[in-house]
């Protein structure tokens, strides 16, 4: 769109506009800006932030993990997505995809479900898929 439309286009709005006294715009805003407050404070499900939850290196247990997404939940997190780290990180007693890891995940499955999380997981261990055993 050229300017000189786009003007003449901002000036014929603009004076189709009925006018508003300054008390009725403060009004007007004060309204939105409450609701605006009010969802901020306590969002949707949809628009909660999520985070990563780093397992690091088989440190993990299942009393941690109930600690750690109850916490997330009370706070407001929306989601995590597990991401295990293992590069310089001493070995736990978890190994990731043992048998023991993957009943370590279904328990975190069961109770990211219970207290109201999603739950994702990175690829592989390492940063941006890169930091794996080989």
């Amino acid at each position: 769109m050229k300017r000189r439309t786009f003007l003449k286009t901002g000036i014929a709005l603009a004076t189709q506009l009925p006018l508003i006294s300054e008390a009725g715009l403060e009004a007007k805003a004060a309204k939105p800006a409450v609701a605006l407050d009010l969802l901020f404070a306590t969002p949707p499900k949809s628009a909660r932030p999520h985070t990563w939850w780093h397992w690091m290196n088989g440190n993990v247990s299942k009393a941690d993990i109930t600690a750690d997404l109850e916490a997330m939940a009370n706070v407001g997190i929306g989601g995590a997505q597990i991401f295990n780290v293992d590069q310089g990180v001493p070995k736990g007693d978890t190994p990731f995809f043992s048998p023991q890891w993957r009943e370590a995940f279904t328990h975190a499955v069961k109770e990211a479900k219970r207290v109201g999380l999603e739950l994702c997981m990175h690829n592989c261990a390492g940063w941006s898929s890169s930091g794996g055993p080989w």
